[in-house]
């Protein structure tokens, strides 16, 4: 068996590129490396900027497990684009806010808890009104299961989930 092997042919050279003054814009570049490493220091930022950043406040929606648990609710794929940013915690959009829902674990049971990322508060009670919404808090699940159970004895064994 033959084997040909090609001939290796010499790369061509990058067209030279100019300015308007005839200058390479090689040489240019080369220039202002000094000045864009300095203007992109790796220094840490004042202590002064980060005390002034404040938490956000959360603001419980007074809900039973049974009405809203945000473990099983939220990872069943009806709330695509929000993403798990703690184990009991989700983010995402409602409207034009952006939202963070953390499931509370307390003495009294369990509650959900929100809050608004960068809403100004003109607009907080607009914001609480799309996430109600959002969340069909208008529905209470407490007497659907009631209803559906009297109807289909096999949902109770469903409900201690």
């Amino acid at each position: 068996m033959i084997t040909y092997m090609k001939r290796q042919r010499p790369l061509p050279s990058p067209p030279s590129i100019t300015t308007a003054t005839g200058e390479p814009i090689l040489s240019k570049i080369t220039s202002t490396n000094s000045t864009i490493s300095s203007y992109y220091s790796s220094k840490k930022p004042r202590k002064a900027l980060i005390s002034d950043l404040k938490t956000p406040k959360r603001v419980t929606l007074n809900l039973n497990k049974s009405e809203l648990f945000l473990p099983l609710t939220f990872p069943t794929g009806q709330t695509f684009r929000w993403k798990q940013t703690s184990p009991l915690q989700y983010t995402g959009v409602v409207g034009s806010h952006l939202v963070s829902l953390i499931q509370l674990q307390d003495a009294n049971g369990t509650d959900v808890a929100y809050t608004f990322h960068n809403t100004p508060t003109s607009d907080q009670t607009a914001a609480k009104s799309a996430l109600l919404d959002f969340l069909n808090m208008s529905i209470c699940l407490s007497d659907l299961w009631k209803e559906f159970s009297a109807s289909d004895q096999r949902l109770l064994n469903w409900r201690s989930i």
